[in-house]
C-alpha cells in the first residue's frame, strides 16, 4: 500500500473519529468499494463506519469496535479480527473464509446470505458484484477462527463454516438452519436451543457440547463426536447418526421421533379434540382455551380455523396450511413456522417472540395492532404485533401489513 492511500485512510478515520465525538467538521468514514489490503486498523474506534463491498483481505481489527458497522459484502478473508466488537454490525454476503474471530463478541449477528455477489469464494473477484439475475448465496465461514466467540441468537442460515473453529463458542439460541458444520470444532460449545435443522455436522467435533432444547430435525451428524455431550431435550428426528461416536451420551432424554410416527399422529389427533373445546370457549358454550407447548403439528392443514386466544408456544407448524386462520392475540413464542402457508392470516395482536417464519407465505397477513375492548365493549387501548427475535427470513410479506409492530432483533427483514 503506498504512502499516498495510507494517508488517506488515515484522515477518513480522523475525520470519523470526530463524526463518533459528534466534534465539528467530523464525517462518517466511508470505503464502500474501496481495496484496503492488509490495512491495520487494531484498536481504533469503527463504530458505524461504512466497508460494504470493500477489500478487507488480511486487515487488523484486533480488538477494534466495529459496533453497528456496515460489512456488507465486504471481502475479510483472512482478516484478524480477534476481540474484535461486532455488536450489530452488518456483515451478510461478507466473505469470512479463513478469518481470525477468536473472542470476538458477535452477539446477535447476521450471517445470513447476502444478495451482492453471485458467488463467495476465497478470493475477491470484481467481477462478481451484484447482478439482478444474481442467485442469494451463502454466508462463507470456511475455516473462520470463531474460537470463544459470543454469537448469542446470531442468524448463521446456510452458512458455509466448514472446518471452522468454533470451540467454546456461545451459539445459544442461534439459527444454524441448512449450515454446513463438516468437519468443524466444536468442543465446549454453547449450542443449547440453536435450530441445527438440516444442519450438516458431519465428522464435526462435539466432545463435551451443550446441546440441550437443540433443534437436529434432519441434520446429518454421521461420524461425528459427541462424546460426553449434553443432549437433554434435545430433537434428533430423522437425523443421521451413523458412525457417531455417542459415548456419556444420555440418549434416554432425547426426542427422536418420526414424521410419521404414532406420537406425531396422537399430536395430530390430541390437536383436534383440543381444538373442539376451544371453539367453544370462544363461542361462550363452555370448552376451554387451547394451550399447547412443544408437540408437533407439522404440514396439518388448519385453514380458517379460528385458534383466538390460544397459547402455542414452541410448537412445530413447518408447512403447516395456516392460511386465512385466525391467530388474534395468540401466544407462539418460540414456535416453528418454517415454510408455512400464512397467507391471509389475522394474527394481530400476537406474540410472535422468536418465532421462525423461515420461507414460511405471510402474504397479505396482518400483523397489525389488536384493539384491547373492556367489558363495556370500549376500547381502551391497543396490543401491537411483538416479533423480537423472530426469523423473517426468506419469508414472502408482499401486503403484509405490520403496522406498529414490535420488530426488535427481528433478522432476515429489509423495510
Amino acid at each position: 500500500m503506498e504512502q499516498e492511500q495510507i494517508q488517506q485512510i488515515q484522515q477518513i478515520l480522523e475525520l470519523h473519529r470526530q463524526w463518533i465525538l459528534q466534534e465539528p467538521g467530523g464525517e462518517r468514514g466511508v470505503f464502500t468499494g474501496q481495496d484496503l489490503t492488509g490495512y491495520d486498523f487494531s484498536n481504533t474506534d469503527l463504530t458505524k463506519i461504512d466497508f460494504s463491498e470493500a477489500n478487507l483481505t488480511q486487515c487488523n481489527f484486533t480488538n477494534a469496535n466495529l459496533r453497528g458497522a456496515d460489512l456488507f459484502a465486504a471481502n475479510l478473508t483472512d482478516a484478524v479480527m480477534e476481540g474484535a466488537n461486532l455488536d450489530d454490525a452488518e456483515v451478510r454476503g461478507s466473505v469470512l473464509a479463513g478469518t481470525n474471530l477468536e473472542g470476538a463478541n458477535m452477539g446477535g449477528v447476521s450471517l445470513r446470505r447476502g444478495l451482492r455477489f453471485e458467488a463467495l469464494d476465497v478470493d475477491y473477484d470484481e467481477d462478481a458484484m451484484f447482478e439482478p439475475e444474481a442467485e442469494i448465496i451463502s454466508q462463507n465461514l470456511k475455516g473462520a477462527n470463531l474460537k470463544g466467540a459470543n454469537l448469542k441468537g446470531a442468524d448463521i442460515l446456510s452458512a458455509n463454516l466448514e472446518g471452522a473453529a468454533l470451540e467454546n463458542a456461545d451459539l445459544e439460541n442461534a439459527f444454524l438452519t441448512d449450515a454446513n458444520l463438516a468437519g468443524a470444532d466444536l468442543k465446549g460449545a454453547n449450542l443449547s436451543h440453536v435450530e441445527l435443522n438440516h444442519a450438516n455436522l458431519e465428522g464435526a467435533d462435539l466432545t463435551g457440547v451443550d446441546l440441550r432444547g437443540a433443534d437436529l430435525v434432519g441434520a446429518n451428524l454421521a461420524g461425528a463426536n459427541l462424546a460426553g455431550a449434553n443432549l437433554e431435550g434435545a430433537d434428533l428426528s430423522g437425523a443421521d447418526i451413523e458412525g457417531a461416536n455417542l459415548d456419556g451420551v444420555d440418549m434416554s432424554k432425547v426426542i427422536v421421533q418420526d414424521p410419521d410416527s404414532d406420537h406425531a399422529v396422537e399430536d395430530k389427533v390430541n390437536f383436534h379434540d383440543i381444538l373442539d373445546q376451544h371453539t367453544q370457549w370462544i363461542e361462550g358454550k363452555g370448552g376451554k382455551p387451547a394451550v399447547l407447548r412443544d408437540v408437533d403439528l407439522a404440514r396439518l392443514d388448519l385453514k380458517g380455523v379460528n385458534l383466538s386466544g390460544a397459547v402455542l408456544r414452541e410448537v412445530n407448524f413447518r408447512g403447516a396450511d395456516l392460511s386465512e386462520t385466525i391467530l388474534v392475540m395468540c401466544n407462539l413464542s418460540g414456535s416453528v413456522l418454517m415454510e408455512a402457508n400464512l397467507t391471509n392470516a389475522d394474527m394481530r395482536g400476537s406474540i410472535l417472540r422468536d418465532v421462525n417464519f423461515n420461507e414460511a407465505d405471510l402474504t397479505g397477513a396482518r400483523l397489525a395492532p389488536a384493539a384491547i375492548s373492556s367489558r363495556e365493549g370500549e376500547t381502551t387501548g391497543k396490543q401491537p404485533v411483538d416479533l423480537t427475535g423472530a426469523n423473517l427470513s426468506g419469508a414472502k410479506l408482499e401486503g403484509t401489513d405490520l403496522t406498529d409492530a414490535v420488530m426488535d432483533g427481528v433478522s432476515g427483514y429489509e423495510n
